[in-house]
Parts: C-alpha cells; structure tokens; sequence
C-alpha cells in the first residue's frame, strides 16, 4: 500500500492534465432520468476508510474533479488513496477525465432489487501488478433512513487487483422516492401505453377470429365485428370531414367579429 508508482502516476498526471486542461471541472451527473447534481460537494470530498488497512482513506466527489489534491494526488484525479493522518497522497486509482456512468445488475456488490445499479467508473495508472490500468468506481445506493445527509461506504477493495469500488448513499438514488420519479406519460409512458394496446388489439383479433372459425364462419367474416372494421374508413371520412366543417365555420365567426381576413386575428 505504501509502495509508490511514481513513473506511472507521474506520467497519467501529464495525460490528464493536457486532455482536461481546456475542459470544463464537472462531468456529467444526470444518468438514466435521475439528476445527482445535488451529491456534488464543492468545499470538500467525500472519504471512505479503508477496510484493509485503517490508516487509508479512499476519497472522491461527484462529477468533479476533487477539491483536495497534492504532488500525488495531483489535479485531475477523480479517485484517490491518502493517509488518514497526514492527508497525504498515497495513489491515483481514477483519472477525473476518463469517468463514465455505467449500470451493474450483477448484485456481486451491492443490491437494489428495483433496478440495475448504476455507477461512475473511471480508469487510473497502470497496476504494478499485470499491468491493467487501475480501477475505480462509485455506486449510487439508496439511503433510506431519514438522513439527508450522504454516507459512504467501500464495496470492493483489491490491493493486488488495483480495485477500489465505492458506495455513495443517498436519497437520490432511491427508485421509490416521488421526487426522483419522471413523469410516466411524457418518459416513455406513452411507448409502453401503446404497446400494450397493441398487443391487446393483436390478441382480440386472434382470438375472435379463431372463435368464429371454430363455429364455422369462412372468409372476411371470420373477423371480430366484421362490419364495423368494414365501416372503419367511412367513419374516418366522417370524422375528417366534420373536423374540417367545425374549422371553417369557426374561421368564418372569427373573421365576421375582427372585420375582414387583411386583419391580424389578436
């Protein structure tokens, strides 16, 4: 843990200070219709102790770069290890730049039980051990006592893997609670509504016309209401031309009560 990767930190610390230099200090932090914006924390990170080693603290924020850093947990960083006592940086496990949401249903982790959990991960220096970039993620949990306040937790932590994996605990991340919840009708509703309708009418079809064959019926009549899906366009023809009458004869009044159609209806 206190074995250092210098050259390796040293030249990620490059990378990610050209790549993000001219960009913006915050990510993204609205993922699949929940917005986390309020988890940002810009006065200070949020810190989770390590639970293989006490004196170590992994910290991070949310879609920012983190408020503290120093020679080797430079700016830039998303995740970090440092010692408890001395806030001093020991690792780089995520580059701010490289963070990306991305769901997990595995339950290896964590829980929801209503839905895939979702998660920012973000790629660090190489590990000393095999080579592979270094890992770290965040996961948004529900917290659901009456706290407001956000809580930490550590899900997954593998020295030798080069693995970090974190829990933020929060309201927001609460699939039941109203105000995390779109609006049905405008989000999709109306995809599902109409599928369902869809299938509905497929299954009256099938059906009513598999009974009508069972009783003998042949040919066009063997389906459901036959004469009124044979009357169909005539009563659209109907409709349409009713809807285009009241439109005229709407136009027409308008025009009678402002003067003649050079004017401007208000």
């Amino acid at each position: 843990m206190i074995a250092s990767r210098a050259v390796a930190t040293a030249m990620v610390a490059a990378t990610a200070l050209l790549s993000s230099g001219c960009q913006a200090q915050t990510m993204e932090c609205d993922f699949n219709g929940v917005d986390y914006t309020p988890l940002i924390n810009n006065n200070r990170d949020y810190a989770a102790v390590s639970e293989l080693y006490s004196s170590y603290e992994f910290v991070f924020n949310m879609c920012r770069l983190l408020v503290w850093s120093d020679a080797t947990c430079y700016s830039g960083a998303g995740v970090c290890e440092r010692l408890v006592d001395t806030q001093v940086g020991t690792e780089v496990y995520g580059v701010a730049h490289t963070g990306s949401w991305m769901t997990d249903s595995s339950g290896q982790y964590a829980n929801d039980h209503t839905r895939p959990l979702q998660y920012i991960t973000m790629d660090g220096p190489s590990c000393m051990f095999g080579g592979i970039p270094m890992q770290a993620r965040v996961y948004q949990l529900c917290q659901t006592d009456d706290h407001d306040t956000p809580t930490v937790s550590v899900l997954h932590e593998s020295y030798y893997e080069c693995k970090i994996y974190l829990g933020l605990h929060s309201h927001l991340a609460c699939t039941d609670d109203p105000k995390n919840q779109k609006n049905w009708a405008g989000e999709g509703g109306l995809a599902v509504a109409g599928s369902l309708i869809f299938v509905a009418f497929v299954i009256y079809m099938t059906a009513g016309a598999y009974a009508n064959h069972k009783r003998g019926v042949e040919g066009y009549a063997r389906v459901p209401n036959h004469a009124f899906w044979k009357s169909m366009p005539g009563l659209v023809v109907d409709g349409m031309e009713y809807t285009k009458g009241s439109v005229l004869v709407a136009m027409n009044s308008r025009k009678k009560n402002y003067g003649t159609s050079d004017q401007q209806f208000p």
